[in-house]
């Protein structure tokens, strides 16, 4: 394990992925760089349920800011290094659990790749050969039990009202899901749009849209990722 030390925060790196393409993103100061410009938005009063922790940078940084935050990420490669991360950057009010959202608790497969940022268990793109020969064909799929955002809330005694979402193309089968949760607890959203990886072409227009629906509006945009608030 590779452990680094980004704009602040000390993050742990599996070997795995230790590559050119996720290092020279923290040389660039890209890493993240869109959410870091919205998550001005939390504040002291917030719960929130972050979707995708990937390194676990953005959950340090919110944890630093808000009241409390559960941080969920299928990969199971990065339990470890999470579990390091939260501990080096003394983040108490942080909680990482090893699963996938869904609405009932079942079993589903996720892929991960070399490169870190590709992991989903939703993009269309993950039986696309064209894609795999890009990450060296080193894909690897896991089964992981899923869990259900109400059974969080009441295991930590936690009313969420903000989600954080990076979850590689699964934005719009969990607005979906959760709809009316969404709608009856919810009001504030950061999240990555990943319509550049779906076959369907209006994927975000559809994400948007259903949140607009639902009576949330566009605070900020920053690229792909996009701050809604009620």
């Amino acid at each position: 394990m590779k452990q680094i030390n980004y704009n602040n925060t000390v993050l742990n790196i599996p070997n795995r992925y230790v590559n050119d393409n996720l290092l020279s993103r923290f040389k660039r100061n890209s890493y993240e760089k869109d959410e870091l410009s919205l998550i001005e938005y939390i504040d002291k009063n917030d719960n929130v349920l972050e979707l995708g922790s990937c390194l676990g940078y953005l959950s340090v940084l919110v944890s630093k800011k808000c009241n409390n935050i559960v941080s969920i990420e299928a990969n199971p490669e990065l339990n470890d290094a999470l579990h390091h991360t939260k501990i080096d950057n003394k983040c108490t009010n942080l909680i990482f659990i090893n699963s996938l959202i869904d609405k009932e608790i079942k079993i589903k497969e996720f892929y991960t790749y070399n490169c870190i940022v590709a992991g989903s268990a939703d993009r269309d793109d993950k039986n696309n050969p064209d894609y795999n020969n890009k990450w060296n064909k080193n894909i690897k799929k896991y089964e992981i039990k899923t869990e259900n955002i109400v059974n969080i809330e009441n295991k930590y005694d936690i009313k969420f009202n903000t989600l954080l979402i990076d979850i590689e193309g699964g934005e719009l089968i969990f607005f979906n899901q959760f709809k009316d949760y969404i709608t009856n607890n919810i009001t504030k959203i950061i999240v990555e749009l990943h319509g550049r990886l779906m076959k369907d072409k209006m994927f975000n227009n559809k994400c948007i849209n259903l949140l607009k629906e639902i009576g949330f509006t566009v605070k900020k945009k920053s690229n792909g990722s996009y701050f809604f608030s009620k």
